[in-house]
C-alpha cells in the first residue's frame, strides 16, 4: 500500500517524511540560540507566534554540511503533538512511496519517491533523539 511522502533536500541529502506530518514550509526568520544549547538544535524560531525548535539535521544524521551555511527555508512538522522545524534546501513535492520503513529509525532507505531516491527520516526517532539530547518534555 502506498503512502504520500513529503520530499525535500537538506544540503544535498534527499529526505522524505510522511506527508501527514508536514504542516507548512516557511521562510526561516531569526533563529534565537539557546544558552548551553546542544548541537542537535540550531535554536528557536518563531512560527505563527509559537517558539519552535529548529533542528540541526546535519548533527542528528551525521551528514556533513557546509559550515555555517544557513538555509532560508524550513518545514514545520508535527510529531506526536510536538512541533519541530527542519531547515531545508528545497521542497521537491509530495510523492508516493510503497511504504515507510521503521519510523523508529532515524534514517532508512533508500526508497523510491516518484523520480527521487530518498532516505526516510523517521519522525518518531527524530523526536526521541531531540528529547533525549535536549530533555524536552
Amino acid at each position: 500500500m502506498s503512502e504520500p511522502a513529503l520530499v525535500f533536500t537538506h544540503h544535498g541529502l534527499t529526505l522524505a517524511v510522511p506527508a501527514r506530518l508536514g504542516r507548512e514550509a516557511f521562510s526561516t526568520g531569526q533563529v534565537m540560540p539557546l544558552p548551553g544549547g546542544h548541537a542537535a538544535l540550531l535554536g528557536l524560531t518563531e512560527v505563527r507566534g509559537r517558539a519552535v525548535p529548529l533542528l540541526n539535521l546535519s548533527s542528528l544524521t551525521a551528514h556533513e554540511a557546509p559550515a555555517s551555511t544557513p538555509l532560508p527555508l524550513s518545514l514545520l512538522l508535527e510529531v506526536s503533538g510536538t512541533y519541530l522545524a527542519v531547515p531545508v534546501t528545497q521542497v521537491l513535492g509530495v510523492f508516493s512511496v510503497d511504504a515507510f520503513l521503521d519510523p523508529g529509525t532515524l534514517l532508512s532507505g533508500p526508497l523510491d519517491a516518484g523520480p527521487h531516491e530518498v532516505q526516510a527520516l523517521g519522525a518518531q526517532a527524530l523526536l526521541t533523539a531531540v528529547r533525549s539530547r535536549l530533555a524536552l518534555t
